[in-house]
């Protein structure tokens, strides 16, 4: 440990103020959100929904979102899948109305529907949504996996997933199988888009992967066209009773009986390079959603019809009506950001919400390293010495932006080697190994190499070594709270399912509110003893840790045992995180040291704690006590009594963390006029003491009885200080203020006695 006394009068920097970064953080924060409406206004700009009528294409209100599928109902039902929020909205004819899928207690959809009749069938991350024409169902007992293409009709519905999991309702139930393809390969490359259905007008399941098949039952049957199998060839959809896909030599229509034929882009119009999205029929015309519009087939020709809308160059989805009309959804190229301008314009909220996080960690960070410099120079003054613990700590604050950075560089470098193993490797892997970095190096942290003095737990006199306390406690901790995240996983526990983060921290949070209230019992009782075994149970994984030896020196200087309280606090000074207790740590330690006569260094502690944090105001109780019990300067006394209640400029948080002096504060306020001579208002101070004291805390009101007693015996009334002490002895007789009432009231016993008796006697 350093040995250099450091005085308080040294001066500390201005401390770093957080103002400037958080009035960044909070015009960042409403220019992201003012250009998020805009960007929303703009991106449902160029995905208008367009109507078809006998005047021409109607423009219909933009829904919220981005939209990205049209559906029909048989009975003309318009239904649009957005993009914000995966979301389902309906035109009930004036507007679009939103179907929430919180309503459903499921997670969004998947990018996929398929409607039967009027019911709406939609895969999800929690089960299938289903929609039956008048409430919203969920079946959580299928789940498929992302990228799901859905069909259905007459009662049935088709799911088939990415991972190659076929699903069918049939007579209200679902059944799941593994799609085996005769011939084809299980595994899929990355850039394969997964199996596509697609159902006809008269009740055929197509299926695209890899060849075109047809489902029936159980079998899967390749289509043959032109004595070849279909290969290399992407789904455009059904439209009527044929199916249409795209190839290199341009369109292919298939229809049940095998019969097919091809259209090349000459015949079509359509460039090589047209992107399609979509087709559409009414059962005598077909429609061809197209990046250049809208081309209609009616059999024999084809031609491009005009544009809902010059303005909106493409056609990404198309429906028609039972009534025949059209349904489409625009599709503008570039969207918000065809002018280079405004997508640079879209990034500067983001950077500067970055950029004023990282100011307020750094200003945060500083604070910090601020806080524990006052903290360091205060345990110095008060113990002469800086605890290595503190060293330590302040090296990891000044590294602390560093660390994080190897933290998020770490991970990332692990999860890239990681897919080298683990091609498949989620990128939630990402935060858990960030998570993993972190633990080890908190572990590593931890094990502090230092020198046993004569009161250190770890061995004193041996050489040095580590001190394996806090590590056990970080380790243990981390080992329960990844026991308690997985407790669903048991049977009897799985209604917790989705809430175990909350229960955790429900238990962490109720154990040590557990802790402290049965402690805080136990003082009130003026049952020390017990205090300390409830101390020492519940900090069993770390017994001789900062916080436990904290409170044990706090029950301790309760119950008269200043001497092992005073060892027990000086033992707490081995955190390496400069909190709000050390203040606490240093005024119980002025307190022991106080009650041991051993005024200078009382001080000094006493000094050091409102050192450490500038809001403290309950160190000016133990400073006010000692004057008055020296008879030093009772005026000054007055001063800090008066102090103890100025919480001027102090937050809410700041003047809770002080707790309610008003029984201090009075009872002090008594003795020390009662000092100066004020008897006219030592009365009215001692009522207010006494109804300010909690009749349910036995040192209290023991505390409040011993300090009226020193107050009346200040003014010459015996019979009454007699009377206080003796109260005081009587709720607490064998802690510290009982202690002191009862060596008080043998002193006035001899300050009275008859001058007969021996001067031994009275000089004891």
């Amino acid at each position: 440990m350093s040995t250099n006394l450091s005085p308080l009068s040294q001066q500390l920097p201005q401390r770093a103020s957080l103002k400037a970064p958080l009035i960044l953080l909070a015009l960042m924060f409403v220019a992201t959100v003012a250009g998020l409406i805009w960007m929303g206004y703009r991106t449902r700009s160029t995905s208008p929904v367009f109507h078809q009528t006998k005047n021409g294409w109607q423009q219909l209100p933009p829904p919220a979102g981005f939209p990205e599928k049209l559906r029909v109902s048989a009975k003309g039902t318009v239904w649009v899948l957005t993009w914000s929020g995966t979301r389902l909205r309906y035109w009930d004819g004036s507007r679009w109305r939103s179907v929430k899928v919180t309503d459903t207690k499921s997670s969004s959809i998947d990018g996929n529907f398929a409607l039967d009749g009027e019911q709406v069938w939609a895969p999800t991350g929690q089960g299938v949504l289903h929609w039956d024409g008048q409430h919203w169902n969920t079946y959580s007992e299928v789940i498929p996996g992302q990228g799901a293409s859905t069909v259905a009709g007459d009662g049935q519905v088709w799911m088939v997933d990415r991972s190659g999991k076929l699903f069918h309702f049939v007579n209200g139930k679902w059944a799941s199988q593994k799609l085996v393809l005769p011939g084809m390969a299980a595994q899929q490359s990355p850039e394969d888009q997964g199996p596509q259905l697609a159902r006809t007008a008269d009740g055929t399941v197509w299926l695209v992967s890899q060849r075109v098949w047809r489902l029936s039952g159980d079998f899967r049957i390749p289509v043959i066209s032109d004595g070849k199998l279909l290969d290399n060839v992407t789904l455009l959809g059904a439209a009527g009773n044929r199916l249409w896909l795209s190839e290199t030599s341009g369109i292919r229509a298939v229809s049940v009986d095998g019969s097919s034929q091809s259209y090349t882009a000459t015949e079509t119009g359509i460039p090589d390079d047209g992107a399609l999205y979509d087709v559409a029929s009414d059962g005598r015309l077909t429609w061809f959603a197209t990046g250049t519009g809208l081309v209609e087939f009616d059999g024999a020709h084809w031609r491009q019809i005009p544009r809902p809308s010059e303005r909106v160059p493409g056609i990404q989805a198309i429906a028609a009506a039972p009534d025949g009309t059209l349904w489409a959804i625009g599709m503008t190229p570039g969207g918000s950001f065809r002018n280079r301008y405004l997508s640079y314009l879209a990034f500067l909220p983001g950077l500067g919400i970055l950029g004023g996080w990282l100011w307020l960690l750094q200003r945060a960070r500083r604070r910090q390293l601020q806080d524990h410099q006052r903290v360091a120079q205060a345990v110095q003054h008060a113990t002469g010495e800086v605890p290595v613990e503190l060293e330590i700590g302040q090296r990891q604050l000044a590294s602390s932006g560093w660390i994080w950075a190897i933290y998020i560089f770490g991970g990332s470098a692990a999860f890239y080697f990681l897919r080298k193993i683990w091609p498949q490797a989620p990128y939630w892997m990402i935060p858990v190994l960030i998570i993993a970095f972190h633990l080890v190096i908190t572990f590593q942290q931890s094990l502090v190499k230092r020198k046993p003095q004569a009161w250190d737990p770890i061995g004193p006199g041996a050489p040095s070594q580590y001190d394996w306390g806090k590590t056990l406690k970080s380790a243990g901790g981390a080992v329960f709270f990844i026991l308690i995240l997985n407790a669903d996983r048991f049977p009897a526990l799985r209604y917790l399912r989705g809430y175990m983060f909350w229960a955790a921290l429900a238990v962490v949070i109720g154990y040590k509110s557990l802790a402290l209230r049965l402690m805080n019992q136990a003082i009130r009782r003026a049952d020390y003893d017990g205090a300390l075994k409830i101390n020492r149970w519940f900090h069993f994984y770390n017994p001789s840790g900062s916080e436990a030896m904290r409170m044990s020196g706090h029950i301790l200087l309760g119950a008269g045992r200043y001497r092992e309280a005073e060892d027990a606090l000086r033992r707490s000074f081995t955190s390496s995180h400069a909190a709000a207790t050390y203040g606490m740590a240093l005024e119980y330690l002025g307190d022991s040291l106080m009650e041991q006569g051993r005024y200078d260094e009382a001080q000094r502690s006493f000094e050091a704690a409102l050192h450490t944090f500038t809001w403290l105001r309950r160190p000016y109780r133990g400073m006010a006590e000692m004057l008055l019990r020296q008879g030093k300067d009772p005026q000054k006394a007055l001063q800090y009594v008066e102090s103890i209640i100025d919480f001027a400029g102090l937050s809410r948080l700041q003047i809770k963390n002080n707790g309610r002096p008003q029984d201090d504060y009075w009872a002090l306020k008594a003795w020390a006029l009662a000092s100066i001579g004020r008897s006219s208002e030592v009365a009215a101070a001692i009522e207010n003491a006494l109804k300010a004291t909690s009749p349910k805390c036995l040192p209290d009101l023991a505390t409040t009885h011993y300090r009226a007693g020193m107050a009346m015996q200040a003014l010459g009334n015996v019979s009454e200080a007699k009377e206080h002490f003796r109260r005081a002895v009587e709720f607490d007789p064998n802690g510290r203020r009982g202690t002191l009432a009862s060596a008080a009231l043998k002193e006035s016993n001899v300050w009275r006695a008859p001058v007969t008796e021996p001067q031994v006697l009275a000089r004891s």
